[in-house]
C-alpha cells in the first residue's frame, strides 16, 4: 500500500493518511504515528510556520512535497496511484529553511546548561553539524559523520573544519553564506560538494542560522540522487543531439561513447549486428590511449558469434539487457581462453558491467556495452531504465542512417548498372570490356580490389580476366581456379553469392592482402548459365545487397 501523509495547519485535521490502492482519504484528529510508516508527505505552504508543533516528522525519513492549496484530494489520489514517479524527492528550498528555523526555535528553547552539552539532533533525514568563526567543527550528528566518512573519534579530537572540508571552488560561495548569517542571522540554501575522507566528493543541499555564542548551525541535505538526475538528464541531451547531427552511423556512435566516458563509465564498447547476422566491433573507449589498445588485444581480431553464449551475442539474440553489479574472478575464468587471456581482463581490473541492446521496439541492431573499472563505481538496478532510455535514442539514429545509406547504395548501385551497360556496349574485346566494368565497380563501391573470372567451356576451371586494385601483386597465382577450390571456385560450384568477414571465414586466404576485412563474390549469369564470377575485396564490413 503507498500511504502518503497530508499536512495542513489550517483544518479540521492535522493531518491526513492517504492510501493509493483505493484512493480514499482516512481523517485523524493528531498527526498519525510514524509507526507504520509513510511513503511521502505532501506539506501546504501554510504549514511550514507550524513545523515546530510536528517534531516527529522532523525526524522521519520521507520523501517530501511542497504544493500549493489548490491541489484537490482526488488529484492526490491520482497521484498516489501514479506511483508519484513524477513528483520531487527531496525536501524543497524553503521547506529545508523553515526546517533550520524550526530547530534553532527548539535549541534556543532549552536551558542553556542542557543546550551547551547536547549533540544536534540525530535524525537520518539530515545531518548537521555547529561550527565555530573559524570553521571548526564543535558537534555534529551520526548522519552528516557518516556522509563525510569521519568518526565521532575524529570529531572530538577536533580533526574536523569544514573550510578543510570544502573543495576550493566551493569556499566562495560558503563565505558568502557564513557573511549572510553574520548579518542576517540565517543564510538562503545553497549547494555545494564536501570532501571526503576517501577523498570522494558528496553534494548537499546547505542552509545555515546562527546560534548564541557565534556559533552556526548547519543542516546538510544529501542530493546526491538529485545531482546525479540532473547530469544524467544533461547528458541525455547532449547524446541527442549528437545523434540527430550527421546521417554517418559510425562517427555518432563513437562520438557517443566518447560521451558516456568517463560520466557514465569507464569503458564503452558498441556493437553492431549487420544484415547477415555477422557482429561488428564498432567502437571501444576508455580515457587512457593504453587501455584502449589493451582492450583491442583483448578481442583480437575474433569476431563474436551470434550464436555463442558470450553476454554481447544473449542480448543481441533475446533483446534483453544484461548486468552484473560486482564481477567476480569466477566469472572471468569461465570466459577466459586461457591463462594470458586471463590476466589480460584481470589487468583491466573490471569491476561492474551492463549490456543494453539497441533496439528500436521492432529489432535488435547492435548492443551498448558499459563497464566500471578503476573509479570503483557498479552499475544498480536503478540504473537500468536510463541505460535502455539512451540505447533506444542510439538505436532510432542507427535506423535512421542505415535507411539512409540504403537509399544512397541504391542510387550507386543504379547508376553502376548504368555505366556497366554503357561498357559493354563500348568495347570490342572481352578483357576490355570486364577490365572497365571492374575499374567501375571498385570506384563507385569504393572496394580495394575487385577480380573477374570467366568459367571454361567445360566448366571445371575458372580465368582471371580482368583485376583492378590496389593488391594485384597476387594476381598470378589466382589466374586459374578450380571450380570447387577457394572462394571463387566455392562460389562457381553453389552458384549463389558468398559474403565473409575476417575472421569468420574458413578459407581466408582472400585476407592475406593488408588492409582487407571483407570479401564476397557473386556468380555471373547469362540466360541463367553460369559464365563466370565477380569478387570484391573490402577494407570495411559489406551488407548483403552490396551488389544486389
Amino acid at each position: 500500500m503507498f500511504r502518503v501523509l497530508v499536512v495542513q495547519a489550517h483544518s479540521d485535521s492535522l493531518a491526513r493518511a492517504l492510501d493509493g490502492v483505493d484512493a480514499q482519504v482516512s481523517r485523524a484528529s493528531a498527526l498519525p504515528s510514524f509507526a507504520a510508516g509513510f511513503d511521502l508527505c505532501v506539506l501546504h505552504p501554510h504549514a511550514v510556520d507550524d513545523l515546530g508543533a510536528l517534531e516527529p516528522f522532523a525526524v522521519a525519513n520521507i520523501p517530501v512535497l511542497l504544493v500549493d492549496d489548490g491541489l484537490s484530494e482526488a488529484r492526490l489520489a491520482e497521484f498516489c496511484t501514479a506511483g508519484c514517479t513524477h513528483l520531487l524527492q527531496q525536501p524543497s528550498d524553503a521547506l529545508l529553511q523553515a526546517q533550520v528555523k524550526c530547530i534553532a526555535r527548539q535549541r534556543a528553547a532549552r536551558p542553556p546548561e542542557s543546550r551547551a552539552g547536547s549533540r544536534v539532533f540525530e535524525t537520518p533525514m539530515m545531518g548537521m553539524l555547529l561550527s565555530g568563526p573559524e570553521g571548526q567543527v564543535y558537534d555534529a550528528n551520526e548522519t552528516l559523520l557518516n556522509l563525510i566518512g569521519y568518526s565521532r573519534e575524529e570529531l572530538n579530537r577536533g580533526e574536523l573544519n569544514w573550510r578543510a572540508l570544502t573543495p576550493p571552488e566551493w569556499l566562495g560561495a560558503s563565505e558568502d553564506a557564513l557573511g549572510a548569517v553574520s548579518a542576517e542571522g540565517t543564510a538562503a540554501p545553497f549547494e555545494k560538494e564536501y570532501l571526503r575522507k576517501d577523498g570522494s566528493r558528496v553534494p548537499v543541499l546547505l542552509a545555515s542560522t546562527q546560534e548564541s555564542r557565534g556559533r552556526n548551525l548547519v543542516v546538510a541535505l544529501d542530493i546526491r540522487n538529485q545531482v546525479q538526475t540532473r547530469q544524467r538528464l544533461a547528458l541525455l541531451s547532449e547524446a541527442s543531439a549528437l545523434l540527430i547531427s550527421s546521417l554517418d552511423y559510425r562517427e555518432t556512435l563513437e562520438g557517443l561513447a566518447n560521451i558516456l566516458v568517463p560520466a557514465l563509465a569507464d569503458w564503452c564498447a558498441i556493437d553492431i549486428l549487420g544484415q547477415g547476422g555477422e557482429v561488428q566491433r564498432l567502437t571501444v573507449t576508455h580515457r587512457d590511449p593504453e587501455k584502449r589498445e589493451l582492450a583491442r588485444r583483448l578481442r583480437g581480431e575474433r569476431s563474436i558469434d551470434i550464436r555463442s553464449d558470450t553476454v554481447v551475442a544473449r542480448v543481441l539474440r533475446t533483446g534483453q539487457a544484461e548486468w552484473v553489479r560486482e564481477v567476480p574472478d569466477e566469472m572471468l575464468q569461465a570466459v577466459a581462453r586461457g591463462p594470458d587471456h586471463l590476466e589480460l581482463m584481470r589487468s583491466l581490473g573490471l569491476k561492474s558491467y551492463a549490456v543494453v541492446p539497441l533496439s528500436t521496439g521492432k529489432q535488435v541492431l547492435g548492443c551498448l556495452s558499459l563497464v566500471h573499472a578503476e573509479s570503483n563505481r557498479v552499475f544498480v538496478a536503478e540504473d537500468m531504465g536510463y541505460l535502455r532510455e539512451l540505447a533506444t535514442r542510439a538505436a532510432l539514429s542507427l535506423e535512421r542512417a542505415a535507411l539512409y545509406e540504403a537509399a544512397e547504395r541504391g542510387k550507386e548501385q543504379a547508376l553502376l548498372v548504368a555505366h556497366i551497360g554503357e561498357v559493354l556496349t563500348r568495347h570490342d574485346t572481352l578483357e576490355a570490356a570486364l577490365g572497365d566494368c571492374a575499374s567501375a565497380i571498385a570506384r563507385d563501391l569504393g572496394m580495394a580490389q575487385v577480380r573477374v573470372w570467366a568459367a571454361d567451356n567445360q566448366r571445371r576451371v575458372l580465368r582471371l580476366r580482368a583485376s583492378v586494385g590496389r593488391h594485384r601483386e597476387r594476381d598470378e597465382e589466382h589466374r586459374l581456379v578450380p571450380f570447387g577450390l577457394g572462394s571463387a571456385g566455392q562460389t562457381a560450384v553453389a552458384n549463389e553469392a558468398t559474403i565473409r568477414t575476417l575472421g569468420e571465414a574458413p578459407d581466408a586466404s582472400w585476407s592475406d592482402h593488408e588492409g582487407i576485412r571483407a570479401f564476397a563474390s557473386f556468380p555471373l549469369h547469362i540466360h541463367g548459365s553460369l559464365i563466370g564470377v565477380l569478387a570484391v575485396y573490402s577494407e570495411r564490413h559489406l551488407e548483403s545487397d552490396t551488389l544486389a
